[in-house]
């Protein structure tokens, strides 16, 4: 899987499809495996951590076709089973948090999509608003009818 033994794995992921044949009595299979590992002291503690900057390994269900499909991570990917032998990773990066689709029989990785912190919404100081018993008529605020405006 790896050519030297000089990575941390973090995180073993199988990808389980239940085969929608008759005959398959709905015994799920294993399409692929996605390892997340660490190869490289990125944080200068001389030691391969989970703090360090990690990649995805993703191969096949009999350990062939090895290829690294992401790399960069500040945390271990959140994986999320679609149809058939797809799946989404959710992760993030120093750049913010995103998503991929990868299918893991045809090796595709699809665009890799930012995603939108819960820091960037102005819910906070609407949520204090409401909470400190304002008394602005409702609707006067121009994003939501229901939430008044100070």
């Amino acid at each position: 899987m790896f050519p030297t033994q000089e990575q941390l794995i973090t995180y073993v992921e199988t990808v389980f499809v239940t085969p929608k044949t008759p005959d398959a009595k709905g015994t799920p299979l294993a399409v692929g495996h996605l390892i997340t590992f660490v190869d490289q002291d990125t944080s200068g503690d001389k030691r391969l951590s989970p703090t360090d900057s990690m990649s995805v390994l993703a191969i096949g269900p009999d350990g062939e076709n090895a290829k690294v499909i992401l790399s960069g991570l500040t945390t271990t990917p959140r994986i999320r089973t679609l149809d058939g032998s797809s799946v989404v990773l959710f992760f993030e990066t120093a750049k913010g948090a995103h998503s991929v689709v990868y299918d893991l029989a045809q090796g595709a990785l699809g665009t890799v999509f930012p995603l939108a912190q819960p820091s960037q919404f102005t819910v906070r100081p609407l949520v204090g608003r409401i909470l400190s018993g304002c008394k602005a008529p409702l609707g006067a605020f121009p994003l939501c009818p229901a939430i008044p405006r100070c």
